[in-house]
């Protein structure tokens, strides 16, 4: 799956009731980071700088499990 710019529109369920976590890019740390978007501050520019892409929990497997 390619990875959305987070510019983009989170899926409902991802900001708002923070019932699913998403994976995201962070650039600053050059890896792929597992958390809840509705603790991300989307009004901070600071935060588009640092997370650019997004994917579904489900699209990269977690470490030491079985994909």
């Amino acid at each position: 799956m390619k990875p959305i710019p987070t510019l983009e529109e989170l899926p409902t369920k991802c900001i708002e009731d923070g019932s699913e976590e998403v994976w995201w890019w962070n650039s600053h740390d050059d890896c792929w980071m597992l958390g809840i978007a509705m603790f991300m501050d989307f009004d901070e520019q600071s935060t588009y700088e640092k997370y650019t892409h997004w994917l579904p929990s489900s699209e990269l497997p977690i470490p030491g499990e079985t994909c």
